[in-house]
């Protein structure tokens, strides 16, 4: 914005947003150039660089500089309540504003349940890098994130805890050069647990160009909670969820330093997002590797968990996963960012993830005398313990994808690899539940439970209870009457 003054001095200003703000900040004056209004270019000068030289220059005068007079947030901060709104409409020549919406682009929330952090086993990783969970032990990422500085990523982090990663898969046509084939997938060596979390969706329709998708960032947080200015100030960061605009080609904004990453231009591989307005610094920190997804904030939907927890969650169940955040700065806000199109890796995704044909006698079976704990050896030589598979959940998902097992005593009790072996999985609630029979057989059935049935053995002793579902047909467990040769039922008597 110019002063529009036609003369030498002028200030050249933008505004930058902060929450549902703008602020003006003079970033030149103007050098010379013609009145205003006319097709003509003006030359300015930049004041960043003569900062040093403007502050000196005050303190020889005897003014009064206190340390953050030049501190964007701060300059923001200071008189927000007088700043003009972003949802605002001007009403006459006075530019007197209304307000007309406070719908926010960028939500102060935590973040989505499908995201993990990536981290490196050495100090100094990348503290900048996100992936997408779409599978129990599936993470998806952008193949700049996988490596730093030559070492790759050990684990990911999540609020549920932390998970190893088991293997990386970069793109095979993945150059580090350039933005194209920008894609990772990550394979965990344990599982997740989908109680608590909604993993990602990878979406074969089409994604639509009018319809704004979010990004994940994170940003100080007196840039959206201060109301009175100093005591709020607080550059502790909070996780953002940020609404971006799909870009054409044409209309896409990034910086020459971006655009040589990718010399083809923007293709169809790729998508670019943003708002065309500029940000206060700090305001937002993109983070890379994150989902380019669409969620729909206005459904709201209640599930149970086996605890009987009722969990409210806002937005679609399973949001389609529509990309993966390569690069990008201020959260695609002033410059756009670029996102690498899932669409377009389907069929390599598909080629990694989904399970392979298997092959001939793929199951096989160890000598069917082996018990729980004997030891054995898998399919790959590996040495390990015959485990209930409820203790082995690792190799029981391995063997869904591949269909390569080998199992002892029944199809319940696997050759588990003794790193593979969960020392925990075997809690209370798995001996309650193989207690069951024992607590069944014990109950005592009352005289009201038609259609139910007493269950007898050849010597009129109480077994258990049946349930009548035919004229000739009760229903029961089988570790009730186990091996009995001769069996009577009682009818229990109506209420």
């Amino acid at each position: 914005m110019d002063t529009c003054e036609g003369d030498s001095g002028g200030p050249l200003q933008v505004k930058l947003m902060h929450h549902v703000n703008l602020t003006p900040f003079v970033v030149a004056v103007t050098s010379f150039g013609l009145p205003c209004g006319l097709s003509n270019p003006g030359v300015y000068t930049k004041i960043a660089p003569y900062h040093d030289w403007i502050v000196s220059t005050m303190q020889q005068s005897n003014a009064a500089i206190p340390d953050d007079i030049f501190n964007a947030t701060f300059c923001a901060l200071r008189f927000q309540k007088h700043r003009e709104y972003i949802y605002s409409t001007p009403l006459n020549k006075t530019h007197v504003y209304e307000l007309r919406g406070m719908t926010d682009h960028i939500y102060k929330e935590k973040p989505l349940s499908y995201l993990v952090k990536l981290l490196w086993n050495v100090t100094g990783g990348s503290q900048n890098c996100y992936g997408t969970i779409i599978d129990e032990n599936t993470v998806l990422t952008v193949a700049d994130c996988v490596y730093h500085e030559g070492i790759p990523a050990s684990s990911v982090s999540h609020p549920e805890g932390i998970v190893n990663i088991a293997k990386i898969i970069v793109h095979p046509q993945y150059d580090p050069r350039f933005g194209y084939k920008n894609m990772a997938i990550l394979r965990l060596e344990a599982l997740f647990s989908f109680i608590k979390i909604r993993p990602a969706c990878t979406d074969y329709g089409k994604v639509s160009i009018f319809v704004p998708n979010n990004v994940f960032g994170m940003g100080r947080k007196d840039i959206y909670d201060c109301i009175s200015f100093p005591d709020c100030i607080d550059p502790s960061l909070i996780p953002l969820t940020v609404y971006v605009q799909p870009k054409t080609k044409t209309s896409c904004m990034i910086s020459r330093e971006v655009q040589s990453r990718f010399p083809n231009g923007i293709t169809s591989e790729l998508f670019c997002a943003g708002v065309d307005r500029f940000l206060v610094p700090e305001a937002c920190d993109l983070k890379l590797g994150g989902s380019y997804s669409n969620i729909n904030k206005i459904l709201t939907n209640f599930l149970t968990t086996i605890d009987d927890i009722s969990i409210a969650i806002d937005g679609d169940m399973y949001p389609a996963l529509d990309g993966l955040v390569q690069n990008g700065r201020d959260c695609g806000y002033g410059e756009h960012l670029i996102t690498t199109n899932l669409r377009s890796h389907l069929k390599w995704m598909e080629r990694v993830l989904l399970p392979k044909r298997a092959t001939a006698n793929a199951v096989q079976f160890l000598d069917p005398s082996r018990r729980e704990g004997d030891p054995c050896f898998d399919t790959y030589k590996i040495a390990g313990r015959c485990t209930s598979i409820s203790r082995c959940q690792r190799k029981w998902k391995n063997f869904e994808l591949t269909q390569e097992a080998n199992f002892c005593s029944s199809t319940s009790v696997i050759c588990c690899p003794l790193d593979d072996i969960d020392k925990d999985a075997w809690s209370t609630k798995y001996d309650l539940l193989m207690e069951c029979p024992k607590l069944v057989h014990a109950l005592l059935p009352e005289n009201n439970g038609a259609p139910m049935v007493r269950i007898f053995d050849s010597e009129t002793r109480y077994i258990c209870m049946g349930a009548i579902i035919s004229d000739r047909t009760i229903l029961t467990s089988a570790s009730c009457v186990g091996t009995a040769a001769s069996l009577s039922v009682q009818p229990l008597e109506k209420c």
